[in-house]
């Protein structure tokens, strides 16, 4: 159950009648109600016990409001129509005319002032009584309750309210929150990579290479990775979601966001014009009131209509004030100008209409203003822990105002050291850059020193295979019994070189022979070809020789 204040609900009067239809909000209003039991001890609202009580106790309910102006009583029994063209009840006499125009004159001297070609001393035109008296106009009806104020304007939570975080917090707090916007900031690219990839997929899906397949295989494989990329997709958003919940459940993020320039001075600008429409109001309603205040009672009441119709042969038109004899007699006024001057009668009365509506709904908008105040002081004062009637002291108001400086130093600090972080991003990013193409040239270097210690613990494994076999047939070796004495190598050379000899005599002797019986055999063959055919050609050369010595010799002398 709601706490009820000790003032009733402004919506109500005193008896407990309902005010402007009653209050809107219902069982969710702070304040008694007639029906609730703290009605009898609460105070009557200072809104009902204020200088606008009498009007607001005379405000008519939605039930008794005054007729539009299209559904009020005209003045004359008969109303005649408003067309342009002229209708015969428009002819009548200029006198007639003239008449109603005096009396218009007369009616609105208040006003208007005097005519000059009016003297200060001629008499008053006798009145004369009205054929048709019209009520006394009421006071204009009110407006819907204007709604709420918007989230951006309402009361702040009362648990929002936190206790300042020292320096040692605050980075405790930020080494807690940054890793978790990385995973964000991580997610959410993953996130735009795969939606990028759905979509490529689903535009190449449109193209008329794939529009035109047959084979359901096909189409099945198709729809099978279309499905595969939504379900990544979908995958990849739950998880930014997830990154998300994780950073508002630290409920931790001292500065702003860095809201878009354009935007914020158009928040600004809005402010601004509302500020201004509400101090314009406000204007308005205290110069409204004043001359509400400073109008006596009787110039509210307007005056009773006059009958002139010519039909109604009971009243007469009034007669037409003297004038001075320098002053010239006003021209009748057609029945197009009678038209206009009704119109711009009903044009008044429409604006006074509509002046009355604001006024109704300036009073209830200060009503709710002043309520929606209350509610917020309230608030504050509940949060605060204060009496609403109490006065903190002194020391308390310095030992805020030092936290307040204390915190104010904090976030400049804070926000110095954010933008020195923002002002290193880029270089940070390139450092990041350089240091993950660092990282694939480490983990490149990484296999294949990996490749070739694989190599060298295979080549260690055969090493090992080999040394333990050298080692059992070392161990075999070792288990065998001693071998005898060797014999010296003169003494094995000497024993061994007559039986040598004698093979080698056995062996190469009969070849020797046979190869020198070969030899003498081949030799006399060739001296016999020799003796044969050279020295048969060697005769003969020396007879050539001879005759050619006795042919060339000389003879002798005689």
């Amino acid at each position: 159950m709601l706490k009820k204040f000790k003032v009733r609900c402004y919506h109500y009067n005193s008896e407990g009648q309902p005010l402007r239809g009653g209050c809107f909000k219902g069982d969710s209003c702070r304040f008694p109600h007639p029906n609730d039991p703290e009605w009898e001890e609460a105070s009557i609202p200072q809104s009902l016990t204020s200088k606008y009580a009498s009007y607001r106790s005379h405000r008519p309910s939605s039930r008794s409001r005054s007729p539009r102006p299209s559904n009020r009583p005209h003045p004359h029994p008969h109303p005649r129509p408003r067309s342009p063209s002229p209708s015969p009840s428009r002819h009548r006499p200029a006198s007639a005319s003239t008449a109603r125009m005096d009396s218009r004159a007369g009616a609105s001297d208040g006003y208007r002032g005097s005519r000059s070609s009016v003297t200060s001393n001629s008499p008053a035109p006798p009145r004369h009584p009205p054929a048709f008296a019209a009520p006394p106009p009421l006071p204009p009806p009110p407006l819907p309750v204007p709604p709420s104020l918007p989230a951006a304007f309402s009361a702040p939570d009362a648990g929002a309210a936190r206790k300042p975080s020292t320096r040692e917090e605050m980075k405790v707090m930020w080494d807690r929150v940054l890793p978790i916007m990385a995973d964000c900031v991580e997610a959410r690219k993953v996130h735009q990579d795969a939606l990028r990839n759905l979509q490529d997929f689903e535009k190449m899906l449109q193209t008329p290479r794939y529009t035109v397949l047959v084979k359901p295989e096909d189409k099945a494989r198709v729809d099978h990775r279309l499905a595969d990329l939504k379900a990544v997709c979908e995958e990849k958003a739950r998880g930014v979601t997830t990154a998300l919940n994780l950073l508002k459940e630290t409920n931790w993020w001292p500065v702003g966001p860095n809201q878009d320039e354009g935007a914020a001075e158009k928040y600004r600008e809005l402010i601004q014009y509302a500020g201004q429409l509400n101090i314009t109001a406000s204007d308005m309603y205290q110069a409204y009131m004043k001359k509400s205040l400073a109008a006596p009672a009787s110039d509210l009441v307007p005056e009773p209509a006059v009958n002139i119709d010519p039909r109604d042969s009971t009243s007469r038109p009034l007669k037409r004030r003297r004038v001075s004899d320098a002053a010239e007699e006003p021209p009748a006024l057609d029945p197009a100008d009678v038209i206009e001057l009704e119109k711009l009668q009903d044009t008044v009365a429409g604006l006074d209409d509509r002046i009355s509506n604001i006024h109704s709904d300036l009073i209830a908008l200060q009503n709710q203003n002043e309520e929606d105040i209350e509610d917020i002081i309230d608030k504050k004062l509940e949060s605060l822990s204060l009496e609403p009637r109490g006065h903190p002291d002194s020391s308390e108001l310095e030992q805020v105002d030092l936290r307040v400086k204390k915190n104010t130093q904090y976030l400049d600090e804070l926000s110095k050291e954010v933008v020195v972080l923002m002002s290193d991003s880029a270089e940070l990013q390139a450092q990041t850059e350089r240091l993950k193409q660092e990282e694939d040239a480490d983990r490149a270097e990484i296999e294949a020193m990996r490749v070739q210690f694989q190599a060298y613990e295979d080549a260690s494994k055969k090493d090992r295979d080999a040394m333990e076999a050298l080692s059992a047939a070392l161990e075999a070796y070792r288990d065998q019994p001693p071998a005898p004495a060797s014999v010296p190598l003169d003494f094995l050379i000497q024993s061994i070189d007559d039986p040598i000899r004698d093979a080698v005599r056995s062996v190469v002797r009969p070849m020797v022979e046979e190869m020198g019986q070969d030899l003498q055999q081949k030799m006399l063959s060739q001296d016999k070809q020799l003796y044969t055919e050279i020295w048969g050609k060697i005769a003969l050369t020396l007879k050539v020789v001879d005759a050619v010595s006795k042919v060339t010799s000389p003879g002798p002398v005689s």
